[in-house]
This record gives C-alpha cells, sequence and structure tokens, in this order.
C-alpha cells in the first residue's frame, strides 16, 4: 500500500506522488463498458448542460485528460474523472484514455473527494457525506480531517450537521432548494416539526437566510405564527399599550417611534417646571 498522502496537498501532486510509490501505473485505452463509476464517489449530480458542453468538446478535440481507474474482479473503477466519463459516454466514445493506478478503498475515496472538493464541485450534503465517509474509513477525527483538508474544523463539523436534519430536506439541500445558511437556521431548531415548517417557508417563499434565523429563534420560542406580519402586528400592540400606560403614569403625551433603523421614547412636555415634575415621577 502506498505511504498515507496530505489531503491538503492538490490533486496533481498526489497523482504524481502515487507513480513514484507504485509500479502498476500505466496509461492506455479502454473500452468505455469496462469502466464503471465508483459507488462511494462523493459527487452524486451532474449539471446536465455543462455535461453537454464538455461532451461537444470531447467530439472536437478529444479527451484531454485521462479517467484515473483501479482495476478491480473483472472492470475497471473510477477513481476521479467520472465527469470526463459520463461526458464521453454522451460524445459516443466506444473508448477513452484512462490512467490506471493502484489504490486501496480509503485513498480511492480521498483522492475522489479531492478532486470535487479542490474544484468546488460538490454541494454542501456531498462534502457532508463525503466527509463522514473519510471519517468511517480512516478513524480520523474533525480536527485530523480539517487539518489534512486545509479546512476550518468549525466548516468541517458545520457540514456535518446537515446529515442530522430530516430526509427530505436533505434532498432539498442536495437540490440547491435550500442553501447552506438557510440549513444552518434550520439546525438551530430543536423540533422536527418546526424544522419542518421553517423549511417549507424558505421553500415557499423564497425568504432570505436572514430571515430565516429570525425565524428560527421565533420557532424555539413557540410563537404560533411567526410570520413577519403578524410579529410586527403584535409588536405595534405592544408599543400602544406600554405608551399609554406611560403616558397615564407621567400625566403628558407619549410616544413610542419604532423603525429598522432607531427606536426612540418621546415624553412632551409645556415648561421647565413640568420637565422636573416628570423627571420626579421618574425617579421615584
Amino acid at each position: 500500500m502506498a505511504k498515507k498522502k496530505a489531503l491538503g496537498k492538490g490533486l496533481d501532486v498526489l497523482l504524481a506522488e502515487a507513480d513514484l510509490e507504485t509500479t502498476k501505473s500505466s496509461g492506455k485505452k479502454l473500452n468505455i463498458k469496462d469502466i464503471k463509476p465508483n459507488p462511494n464517489q462523493p459527487r452524486k449530480t451532474f449539471d446536465k448542460h455543462a455535461l453537454e458542453e464538455l461532451a461537444s468538446s470531447i467530439k472536437t478535440d478529444g479527451l484531454l485528460s485521462p479517467v484515473i481507474v483501479r482495476e478491480k474482479d473483472d472492470y475497471y473503477e473510477i477513481v476521479a474523472g467520472e465527469r470526463r466519463y459520463q461526458a464521453s459516454i454522451l460524445a459516443g466514445l466506444k473508448e477513452i484514455d484512462v490512467r490506471i493506478m493502484d489504490f486501496d478503498d480509503v485513498e480511492a475515496l480521498k483522492i475522489a473527494l479531492i478532486e470535487n472538493v479542490q474544484r468546488d464541485d460538490l454541494n454542501p450534503l456531498e462534502q457532508a457525506k463525503a466527509y463522514k465517509a473519510l471519517m468511517l474509513e480512516t478513524g480520523a477525527t474533525q480536527a485530523e480531517l480539517a487539518k489534512d483538508l486545509s479546512k476550518s474544523r468549525s466548516n468541517i463539523a458545520n457540514l456535518l450537521r446537515l446529515l442530522d436534519l430530516p430526509e427530505n430536506i436533505q434532498t432539498s439541500i442536495s437540490n440547491g432548494v435550500i442553501s447552506a445558511g438557510h440549513a444552518r437556521a434550520i439546525l438551530s431548531i430543536k423540533e422536527e416539526k418546526k424544522q419542518q415548517a421553517l423549511a417549507n417557508k424558505i421553500i415557499n417563499e423564497q425568504i432570505s437566510v436572514r430571515e430565516a434565523e429570525r425565524l428560527a429563534k421565533l420557532y424555539n420560542l413557540q410563537v404560533t405564527d411567526p410570520s413577519p406580519v403578524k410579529h410586527k402586528e403584535k409588536q405595534n400592540n405592544q408599543y400602544s399599550t406600554i405608551q399609554n400606560s406611560l403616558s397615564e403614569c407621567l400625566e403628558t403625551k407619549v410616544k413610542i417611534i419604532s423603525s429598522d433603523k432607531k427606536k426612540e421614547l418621546v415624553i412632551e412636555f409645556s415648561n421647565l417646571p413640568d420637565l422636573k415634575r416628570i423627571q420626579q415621577i421618574i425617579e421615584s
């Protein structure tokens, strides 16, 4: 087995190191039917339009970079380059250039993860599942994984938390309907029923991440109807009650002015003696 490779290194560097460490690395053409995707490939979705564009390029210029594969029982499994493989099928190729390399399961998963993460090809949920698989395969902690991948520990932790969400919400994240920022707001809610309610609101009303965070706090406070309009009406009613109470107590007109930028309490007085009277009431 090749020695452990630091995940923070670039894909080209890792593959170059592998060339030096194994005598089995080779380049050749393979029948595309003899090649199969890796079932543990972190990336599960491929943009159809982008694949078609790549397929068109392959028809014109050929496959510029070989697909990295490893030998299995009676076929070859993709380690890196599944997007090129899928585009080659679309282009109608019967054979493709490959590079056969000797990787074990853990190394294959690492290479596939690096290829996608360093090229920003994975959605948040795919990253989370890949990180979890790596941790299970290698026994690495979040801190060790973060160091190897040159990521912050909080980034790893936040992504892994996405796997605690209900399955249908995870699907919405995978499909890009719910962003990672929205997902973090949903995760701050303790009850699954309320998580589902906020997820539906995000999807149906296309609310911002900031609004989702505000609503999440209200859901945790068990507010029955935390919609912005209802919340504002309730707040205005509370201001009105306080305003009337202060007016009676101070025996003068009191006004509460509230906006998104600032809040003001205006107390009217007729002259200096009246002001001192109000002061005495407040101080007492």
